[in-house]
């Protein structure tokens, strides 16, 4: 094959590349799957070996996907597992590439890193910020083959980086759909807000409270029922179970509980139900019996909130 053929083959798979990188960026697949199919996609063309990172909600570094870290010596306890921080905590902090050619060449995309980020493998690394509305979403590094010239790596950093740019524009369209939901979700709440002030039947009003309580919250099971001006506790549903459950003693039993907690009229929040395994606990205390129904229901945290009327208790 001619060194032109080579060059036309080369840019032809570039192409395919990026249209396989742009159909991936408009799928539904989840995010997990998205970027082993995107590491593997570009490896596949581009490099040895490859791994990808999102950043979570609550801002953490979630490792997502990797081929063939330890060409490079970046797997977990390789020889440069330390540079593989170094250059990660970089790119989070400036949300700028970092390159690092091979055998500790010189670059001026390596962060500032210098000597304490040196590359000794035979192949270049390259760390690039996936962002999305100038906000940082993910990570992607590849490593590069180990024949790659490095004056040709500014343009291959552009290239990868308009691949990255498709991932930024994936994980924005998971946040518009994680936001759809949520809207409909709002929608649903609305309704069962209706749903309560609609109805002056007290076990209509439970049962609307019980099962959206119980989609709103995401929990195993939600329970509503009334308190009376006499001090009567009553169960009127529990979601997710049929009516005639109200009136078994496994659910007699968390009645009682609840009784108390409207007497007392303060959050009972209980969790750690092996705890009541412990020499020691007093079988009358409230905390012990809620965790001895949490034994049986199998659950693990438990809250229980009295549901108020101006200065009286009317419900939980």
């Amino acid at each position: 094959m001619t060194q032109d053929m080579e060059i036309s083959t080369f840019q032809a798979s570039l192409k395919t590349l990026e249209r396989g990188i742009a159909e991936l960026s408009n799928s539904d697949t989840d995010p997990q799957n998205y970027f082993r199919t995107f590491t593997e996609k570009i490896v596949s063309v581009l490099g040895t070996g490859g791994a990808a990172w999102m950043i979570t909600d609550s801002g953490d570094l979630l490792f997502t996907a990797h081929i063939n870290l330890s060409a490079a010596g970046l797997e977990q306890g390789g020889s440069q597992e330390q540079v593989l921080r170094y250059a990660l905590s970089r790119v989070l902090e400036n949300q700028e590439p970092v390159v690092l050619p091979a055998r500790q060449g010189s670059n001026i995309h390596d962060g500032g890193l210098g000597s304490a980020a040196a590359n000794h493998s035979d192949h270049a690394l390259l760390f690039i910020p996936i962002v999305d509305r100038r906000h940082l979403r993910g990570l992607f590094l590849l490593i590069a083959p180990p024949d790659i010239d490095t004056r040709a790596i500014r343009g291959f950093l552009d290239y990868i980086s308009g691949l990255c740019g498709w991932a930024g524009y994936y994980l924005q369209g998971q946040r518009n759909k994680k936001l759809e939901t949520q809207l409909s979700r709002t929608d649903r709440i609305r309704q069962y807000i209706s749903a309560l002030h609609c109805s002056l039947q007290p076990s209509r009003v439970c049962y609307a409270l019980a099962n959206y309580g119980q989609e709103l919250l995401g929990v195993f099971r939600c329970m509503a029922g009334t308190y009376s001006s006499k001090g009567k506790f009553r169960l009127e549903s529990v979601s997710g179970l049929e009516s005639v459950a109200v009136k078994s003693n496994f659910i007699k039993s968390i009645a009682e509980i609840a009784a108390h907690v409207c007497r007392n009229d303060k959050v009972l929040l209980v969790d750690n139900p092996e705890a009541v395994k412990q020499a020691g606990q007093e079988s009358d205390d409230l905390i012990t019996a809620a965790r001895l129904y949490m034994l049986q229901a199998g659950t693990v945290v438990m809250g229980i909130f009295p549901i108020r009327w101006e200065q009286y208790v009317v419900g939980l």
